[in-house]
């Protein structure tokens, strides 16, 4: 399309004959065809050094702009699937641009791509905001090429008699626009094919649904269009309250292409219903110049009802340059007072966490005043900011929250662990620097309930050459995994059996990972440390008696200070051969099983699926689990189901059936002949399983009176006493407001997992739970899973039968192979949360917490050259699986070996069945008063019962029997 025709012919008056010639000055300098298709652009000479120069002070290639046409063309980027789509909407947009001192060429192809790549039908107007720029182009120039070129087409242009700021220049656009929808853009995009129509038949949908579209690149060098492909990010936020990039949350809608969810907005290009933009209170007048706008209008939609979506079918390009090339009001810090300003308005108590970025603006004056903000937010009736976190954004890292330890983390000599201002999206080392006398961020870490000593985005990880880096968090521990014993202030690092060290190490170095010893170098305190942490990991350090290895271990490295060489794993050279897996899983999504009395939620109509029910989301997440084990065995596991590659059991519930029938539908689809019925891509295969009380091996519920006895024995030590009582105030606060008997760790983690499944249906919790629920319940409800197997005694009774025929498992795979036999690929278990704790906790891995749906643990057998055999064990509680070490041996464990581990808890189920029984002089000996009063009964009952049986047979023995005696005739003798 030519943008210049018929204007050469045209007479202007001499003022505006000047402007006209500047106009054609420009167009005759545009460069045809540079640039098309969004392909890198170059030029030489004289205007390839003006270029850079450019490009050095403005961050923006402006001559390169200038020569490269208006209305260059680009490739149709969206996902194919896009294309297919058919979108009919009949509402109208205004389109906003707001600039200051931006470049003619930059402005006029941003109008020419909305303009060339809408519908006409749908383009109302669009509406050019000049924020009073200084700069010659935009004063009249630009004016005038609109009534010249552009003339047909209804674009305003408004100019500002003072400088305002983006955000009140944002205002006076929308106050003029007349469109259903307003959709607003920064001065620098390029509007694709078959941007505007999705975004349009999406609010006619959902009129609270605020959008933006997939924001691809435009190099500020060379105005290449750089994308992605189809993968494509959706907005978080830092604490210290910038805008971030971060993943998809729900990966299937980024599949369908329909909107996804994105928790924040980079703010710069975003479409919205214009009733609704001034409904939910359009921006806060009182922010200056630029910054903190999005995360407020952020925050404020998903907290007062609305919703925030990326559409994946909609993309416009976006310069994205590297330094604000112009300043801002006053040359204050916008952004940190308008952050400010939202995090007194919007994020509650969270604000605490910002104003560690920003403590002066705490309490400053210059903040300005808030109240029609806080009159807002309480008209519109909006949610906490702690809501938003739980339903919105929960994978948010919290640095105060869900932590084993926080704080500044010092040592003896008061230096402490110090980020050394690392940028964010940079490496570098975990530092040493002096205490500062108040808790600076860069002195803030923290080490998470997954055990990363982190900071908000960085972790601390040990390197191979044994320095420590702060670098991006994986969530997949191994180097990034550190052990924090309180008793002697250590941070320990499982993967390298080494101890973070300063020694040697001066100010502003990076810290090491050295062999463990008794030395001031290796003590870290931190500020706040969580005691239930303390408490039960001293518990273990103290019970010797156990005979735990890996405990035994862990005490001799701090308490003699003994250095450990690192054994070295040949894995990472030589080649191995998966050879079988074997796969205890936890059911999926559930039912509450039991409400408690006075739950307001225990009439059934609130679960129509029934009391401890699998949901449809339950059954989705087992078949996706299914659908990833396939995925990672795809090379290893036929695609097709036969009874010889696979055993799967259950245990006896309804839940556990069920998910392991739904894993199974993701793992074998039929293929080929098991086709039965094509609109059915589902087989029946078959599940085993024993009823509740007979089952010692997965429900471990058989009974077991010497497991009882045992377990009684550990609740009655001083160490659980002491635990019982520090939680004594807790339990009868819930047991008050529940209307339950609360004397237990597990009675807590009940109402716990209850409140959890309630929160998860989006159900209003009782006024009562907000002092307790998650954060108080939530270390005695993980505690409660570790008490089953807590000793080696327990473990080998509650687990011994499951490790015992999973060592059976193996050798039978090992001898088959040795045969030359098929062995069995896979053995399945589906059990409970129970199960997969009780399982860690027997191996001494269990990090407390409460095991997720679907949550799964993998023993990978794998096969060597000259004949060896080696087993690995994963744990996935998320999305990748994580690999688990066990004391005593490497991640490649010879089979000998852990066999030689799990000799302690493993026992066969004849031996098991011989270790449960009681004599009973132990049950006498550790019964209690009223059970002795009980037992004694009972046996004065049955003597008095045994005296009876015996008189009743004696009276029957000696009773004379009455006869009749013929009498002798008279001659008879006798």
């Amino acid at each position: 399309m030519k943008i210049n025709s018929n204007i050469d012919e045209i007479k202007y008056p001499p003022d505006v004959q000047i402007l006209e010639n500047r106009i054609r000055d420009y167009e005759a300098r545009i460069i045809p065809n540079l640039g098309d298709g969004g392909e890198p652009a170059y030029l030489t000479g004289d205007d390839k050094d003006k270029g850079e120069e450019a490009l050095k002070s403005v961050a923006l290639n402006t001559v390169l702009s200038d020569r490269m046409p208006l209305n260059r063309s680009l490739k149709d980027t969206r996902n194919k699937k896009c294309k297919e789509f058919t979108y009919n909407p009949t509402l109208n947009t205004s389109v906003i641009i707001i600039f200051y001192n931006e470049i003619l060429s930059v402005i006029l192809r941003t109008v020419w791509s909305v303009i060339l790549k809408s519908p006409s039908h749908l383009l109302k107007e669009i509406i050019l905001v000049d924020d009073c720029s200084t700069t010659e182009d935009v004063k009249g120039l630009l004016q005038h090429y609109l009534n010249t070129r552009l003339a047909k087409y209804d674009v305003k242009l408004i100019h500002l008699k003072h400088r305002m700021g983006l955000i009140r220049a944002r205002l006076e656009g929308a106050r003029s626009a007349t469109g259903n929808v307003m959709v607003f853009l920064d001065a620098h995009c390029e509007a694709t094919e078959g941007w505007l129509e999705p975004l349009l038949a999406r609010i006619e949908q959902e009129r609270t649904a605020v959008l933006v579209p997939i924001i691809d690149v435009i190099e500020a060098n060379t105005l290449a269009y750089a994308t992605n492909g189809d993968s494509f990010e959706v907005g978080g936020f830092s604490w210290s309250g910038h805008f971030t990039w971060i993943k998809v949350q729900d990966e299937d809608a980024k599949e369908r292409l329909g909107p996804v969810r994105s928790p924040t907005m980079a703010g710069g290009l975003f479409a919205i219903d214009r009733e609704y933009f001034w409904e939910i209170g359009s921006y806060d007048e009182q922010m200056d110049g630029w910054g903190g706008e999005n995360l407020e209008m952020s925050f404020r939609i998903w907290q007062c009802g609305g919703r925030l979506e990326t559409i994946p079918c909609s993309r416009v390009g976006h310069i994205f340059r590297e330094f604000h090339p112009y300043s801002f009001p006053e040359n204050k810090d916008t952004h940190g007072i308008n952050t400010a300003r939202l995090a007194h308005v919007w994020m509650d108590d969270y604000k605490r966490l910002y104003f560690l970025y920003q403590p002066a603006l705490e309490h400053s004056p210059v903040i300005g005043d808030l109240t029609h903000r806080h009159q807002l937010r309480k008209k519109l009736r909006c949610h906490s900011f702690k809501w938003y976190l739980d339903n919105i954004y929960p994978e948010k890292f919290i640095p105060d929250e869900d932590y084993f330890a926080y704080g500044q983390v010092s040592n003896p000599h008061k230096m402490c662990l110090d980020d050394l201002q690392l940028a964010e999206n940079k490496v570098g080392p975990l530092g040493l620097y002096p205490c500062h006398s108040f808790m600076a961020i860069s002195q803030i870490f923290t080490l998470s309930s997954k055990g990363e000593l982190r900071k908000e985005y960085f972790c601390s990880e040990a390197t191979s050459n044994l320095n420590v880096q702060l670098t991006e968090c994986h969530s997949h521990k191994r180097e990034q995994y550190w052990v924090y014993f309180p008793e002697n202030k250590t941070l320990y690092n499982p993967t390298f059996r080494r101890c973070l060290s300063s020694e040697g190490v001066k100010d502003s170095e990076g810290l090491i990972v050295d062999f463990c010893r008794r030395t001031h170098h290796q003590k870290w305190k931190f500020t706040k440390e969580k005691h239930v942490f303390k408490g039960t990991l001293t518990l273990k350090l103290k019970n010797l008696r156990m005979h735990n290895l890996a405990v035994f271990w862990i005490c001799i490295l701090i308490k003699l200070g003994t250095s450990l060489e690192i054994d070295k794993e040949d894995s990472q050279n030589s080649t191995s051969q998966l050879v079988t897996v074997i796969v205890i899983f936890r059911h999926g999504d559930r039912v509450i099983i039991n409400p408690y009395p006075n739950d307001p939620y225990k009439n059934i109509s609130y679960w129509p699926a029934g009391w401890g029910q699998l949901t449809n989301l339950g059954k989705l997440q087992e078949y996706q689990l299914g659908q990833w084990l396939r995925n990672r065995y795809s090379n290893f596991l036929p695609a097709k189901y036969s009874e010889n590659d696979i055993f799967v059991r259950s245990t006896d519930v309804d839940r556990t059936l069920m998910s392991a029938e739904a894993n199974l539908a993701g793992l074998y689809p039929p293929e080929g002949s098991q086709v039965w019925d094509k609109q059915i891509l589902w087989q029946p295969i078959p599940i085993h399983t024993r009823p509740d009380k007979e089952d010692y091996l997965l429900s471990m519920k058989k009974p077991c009176p010497k497991y009882d006895l045992l377990k009684k024995e550990l609740l009655k030590t001083k160490e659980f006493v002491d635990l019982n009582n520090r939680y004594k105030d807790l339990m009868q606060y819930v047991a008050e407001n529940a209307g339950a008997a609360i004397n237990s760790f597990e009675s807590l983690e009940y109402i716990y997992n209850t409140l959890y499944i309630e929160s998860l249906n989006n159900l209003t919790l009782p006024e009562w739970t907000k002092s307790v629920f998650p954060d108080q319940l939530r270390s005695p409800a993980a505690l409660s899973f570790a008490i089953p197997c807590y000793t080696t005694d327990l473990a080998k009774l509650k687990t011994g039968p499951f490790f015992d025929e999973i060592i059976s498992n193996i050798f039978n795979v090992t001898d088959s192979i040795k045969h030359k036999k098929h062995p069995r690929k896979i053995w399945m278990y589906s059990g409970h949360d129970t199960t997969i704790a009780n399982i860690l906790e027997a191996l001494k891995i269990f990090q407390y917490h409460n095991p997720p749906y679907t949550s799964t643990i993998l023993f990978e057998v794998r096969f060597k050259s000259r004949a060896q055999f080696f087993i690995n064990i994963f744990y996935k509680n998320g999305t990748e699986p994580q690999r688990m070490i066990l004391k005593g041996c490497d991640f490649d464990c010879p089979i000998e070996q852990f066999v030689d581990i799990l000799s302690p808890i493993s026992l066969n189920v004849k031996a098991w069945e011989k270790e449960c029984r009681l004599s009973l002089l132990a049950m006498v000996e550790t019964a209690d008063r009223d059970e002795l009063l009980v037992v004694a009964g009972l046996l004065l009952l049955s003597l008095v019962i045994f005296i009876l049986m015996l008189k009743i047979i004696y009276s029957k023995y000696n009773k004379t029997d009455a006869v009749y005696l013929r009498l002798p005739d008279d001659d008879e003798q006798v």
